[in-house]
């Protein structure tokens, strides 16, 4: 059994300017994300247990840490995800969702752990208001569309992750 993070995750504020608020709910969607993942052995984390859906927890995982690289390291600091080494392959559109057994669990939550660190760095250097070019949007994005873009990002798949944790175990809740 992995267990990546503690059960217990703080909080996120509810009061606070805008960047503190916005990071504090990211961090607690993060903390979720891996709370999800607790207490499940290697086979569980890679079973796509809903029908007709590509997505595992292990899968999400890898695409959430590519969706942090994306924006926080592409977006923000001009650098190729695809050089800093954690993509984790091309044979599809989406090859988060594939091959799930080409990196090991322990590795795939390192990476995790490793890309929001870059992206807390990088998010924490930048002005809300700091345009960005997006290859993802074709145009230029804001510093603050990058923070909300990620909201986005972890309340969609934990919602995916949700529906494939109550069907491997009956688990339910955040």
């Amino acid at each position: 059994m992995f267990t990546p993070w503690p059960k217990d995750r703080t909080p996120a504020r509810v009061t606070g300017d805008e960047r503190a608020m916005a990071n504090s709910l990211l961090d607690f969607h993060r903390e979720t994300v891996l709370a999800k993942c607790e207490e499940l052995s290697e086979e569980q984390l890679r079973t796509t247990p809903v029908p007709n859906s590509p997505h595992s927890l292990i899968g999400i995982l890898r695409h959430l840490t590519h969706a942090e690289l994306f924006w926080s390291q592409e977006v923000l600091e001009g650098k190729s995800v695809h050089e800093i080494g954690y993509f984790y392959g091309t044979e599809n559109d989406d090859p988060d969702f594939f091959n799930l057994i080409s990196h090991p669990i322990s590795e795939v939550f390192t990476n995790f752990q490793s890309s929001v660190d870059r992206s807390r760095k990088s998010m924490a250097s930048k002005d809300l208001d700091a345009h960005f070019f997006s290859s993802a949007y074709g145009r230029e994005v804001s510093a603050r569309f990058v923070h909300l873009h990620l909201l986005e990002e972890y309340a969609r798949h934990l919602g995916h992750m949700d529906m494939i944790r109550e069907a491997l175990d009956g688990k339910i809740g955040y």
